[in-house]
Order: C-alpha cells, then structure tokens, then sequence
C-alpha cells in the first residue's frame, strides 16, 4: 500500500510539472489572433482586426455602428459576415438598421420588409434616421412613401426633426419629382435643419432657385448644410461647398467639413473645387497660411481620398495630433492612399490612445482589449474612431505593400 501510494504521488507530481510546463499561464497574453502563450509580435492585420472584434463585442450601439461602417468597404469576406450577423441578431434596433443600409449599399435590395417591421417597433429618433437611411440605400420605389411618412410625422416620435431632414434629402437623392410640392411645404418648417434639408433635397432635383437660401445659410449654419449634399457622384451641391471653404466666417473644421463632402462626392468637379481651394492657400503669405493650418490638413485630406498627394506631407501630424475629428480624416485620406502614413505610426496611434501598449518581459507588445485604456477612464467616441480609422489604414497599407 505505501508503495502504491508512493506511485500516486510521484505520477501527480509529474502531471503538475507538465502542465506547470506546458499549459497556459495566469500571466500570459492573448496575441490579437487569440492565441495563447506566444510572445511574438502581432502582426499589423492582426492587431487591426482585434480593433473590429473588439468593438463589435461592445456593449456601446453607436460603436458597433461606426465599426460596421468603417469596415463596409474592405474587400475580406469576414466584413459580410460580420454585417449579416448584426442585421439577424443584434439586440439594438439602430445597430440592425445600420447593418441593413450597408447591405443594401452593398447591393442587397430584398431588405425593405425587415426594415420596415424594424422601424415599426421603434419610437426613437436615431431609430428613424437610421431607417431613412436603410430606405435610401434599397432606393426602390416602394421606399418613396417609407420616407414620406418620416418627414410628415407630427407628433408620433421624440425629437422628430432629427429624422426629417435626412429623409428630405433622401427623396431628392432618390428623383422623387413628385415629393417637389411637399419638400417646399418644409421651406417654411420651424426647425432650421429641417428647411435645409429640403432644400438640399430639392437642389438635388435640379430646383436651383433654392441656392440662394444655401448660400446664405453658410455662415451660421454651413454644419447643417454640408452633410446633406455629400452623395457620391452628384455634383449639385458643390458651388455651396466651394463657397463654403471659401467663406471666411465658418469654423475651420466646418469649412474642412466641406472639403471632406467634396471627397465624398469624388467627381472631377467635385476634385476641380478642391484643387482651386488648394491654389488658394499656396497664393497666401506664410503667416496668413499659417492661420490656415487646420484647413490645410482637411483639404490635404480631402486630396488623398482623390488619390492626390500634394498634401501627403501633413497627414502623419494630423493623425497623431489631439484633434480627433482632424485626425480622422487624416487618417481616411491615408486609407485611400494606402500610403502617407508609415504602420508604426499608425500602430502607436492605436497603442498609445488605445490599447495601451503592455511591455512583456521580453520586450515585445501585448496589446490590450479595445475598451481597457485605463480602468477609470472611459474613452471618447471620436476617440474610437480614430482607433476604427487608424486599424482600417494598416490595413489599406498592407494591402497596397
């Protein structure tokens, strides 16, 4: 018996040496792939992807919105099915409708039922712009009155003026001549963003007597203009985006706002504007230009998305300045290039403001969860868009290596 008991012991003592060995540890990482007990450095890709995966698995909806949109456009068959499984599944109704328009962008037109029986169940605002937006990407005709009955609502949701001038542009997107009467009814709506998004809606359809009231609007009121004529392809809106980089009343950020909407449309028109916005700054004086400063680095922005360089030279400062709305434009123009930002820096933007890099003992990164910047301190969410923005470039530049 003591023998046997002395065996027992010596073959437990030997599997504890194996696992003490072999198996994972307390203190070990998980790589960006989710591997563990490996000490190499992540690839770039990979600490990219961990970016999405992360966000996607937040708990925060307007997060897992802006993720699926950011990666809507990368060519990797994970993206669709990322999309697929928040449009069936996911608990917040915004989420799904997002998920939905990018869909339908993506060239899914069967979408309109589901919805519609989305939208019915939800009395949110954010809920209705969503809505408005998923009916504009399916863009069939039955959409038409889905839109219709979101910009006549009354009474039937909070804060409706928040969806009714998404829906008005949306039918001048669409060609909807025949809504022309009911957008010039808005004309005269008591909430201002409410009248320019019908007049947005109706320079779309080629009613240009409303330029006048654009043009004017600028001033005070450019950031309630300029999102509601950055359609890709359409050049309408651009004599009011040009004038408004050329006021000198906005904000520079609502003049780069227009600079940005120009890239969005991505006609050589809309590119014509912002190389004459550009010849501008090089007639300015070197004081003058530098008080141009933030201007210049949305515009440069603006050019890389065209595939234009000129102004490579200011996206690494404006990716890794403290402006978060600068930095990600920076950040979309080096995507487009595949270029202009080296990955290290784009790796650092992401270490440093994110994840916080985690030295091993052995030296190299590991690289923490998306929402563990510090326990006490919850990020920003122009903040995770610059992370979102930051992983999309390492991607773009890998891809063009």
């Amino acid at each position: 018996m003591k023998v046997f008991l002395i065996v027992i012991g010596l073959l437990i003592a030997l599997a504890g040496g194996l696992f003490f060995l072999l198996g994972p540890r307390l203190d070990d990482d998980t790589d960006p792939a989710g591997r563990r007990g490996t000490d190499r450095e992540p690839r770039p890709e990979e600490v990219a992807w961990k970016v999405f995966t992360d966000a996607l698995d937040s708990r925060n909806d307007d997060l897992r919105m802006e993720t699926l949109e950011v990666m809507s456009e990368l060519r990797d068959d994970r993206v669709a099915r990322y999309r697929d499984l928040a449009l069936e599944r996911d608990s917040a109704a915004i989420v799904r409708l997002r998920a939905a328009a990018l869909a339908a962008r993506a060239g899914r037109k069967d979408l309109l039922p589901m919805v519609r029986a989305i939208a019915a169940t939800e009395d949110d605002y954010e809920a209705y712009v969503e809505a408005a937006r998923a009916y504009g990407f399916i863009g069939t005709p039955e959409c038409i009155p889905e839109l219709v009955a979101i910009l006549t609502a009354k009474d039937d949701i909070d804060s409706d003026e928040d969806s009714m001038p998404h829906a008005a542009a949306w039918l001048g997107r669409l060609g909807a001549r025949d809504q022309i009467p009911l957008l010039r009814e808005q004309l005269d709506h008591d909430d201002e963003e409410v009248v320019f998004g019908a007049a947005c809606g109706l320079l779309l359809l080629g009613e240009t007597d409303v330029l006048p009231r654009l043009l004017a609007g600028i001033e005070d009121d450019s950031d309630l203009i300029v999102p509601f004529l950055a359609w890709p392809g359409e050049d309408a809106g651009i004599p009011v985006l040009a004038a408004t980089m050329a006021s000198d009343e906005p904000f520079e950020s609502e003049r780069g706002g227009a600079a940005t909407a120009l890239a969005d449309i991505g006609t050589d028109k809309a590119r014509a504007a912002l190389e004459t916005a550009w010849a501008g700054l090089e007639g300015l004086s070197e004081a003058e230009r530098r008080d141009q400063a933030e201007f210049e680095r949305y515009l440069s922005a603006a050019l890389a998305r065209l595939d234009d360089a000129r102004g490579l030279a200011a996206l690494a400062d404006a990716a890794t300045g403290p402006d978060d709305a600068l930095a990600l434009q920076a950040l979309r123009g080096a995507t487009a290039l595949g270029r202009g930002i080296a990955v290290p820096t784009l790796l650092e933007v992401i270490g440093t403001t994110g994840y916080r890099a985690v030295k091993r003992p052995d030296g190299s990164v590991a690289p923490q969860r998306f929402e563990k910047k510090h326990p006490d301190e919850d990020p920003t969410h122009s903040r995770r868009l610059v992370w979102l923005w930051a992983a999309r470039a390492i991607l773009a530049a890998e891809d063009a290596r």
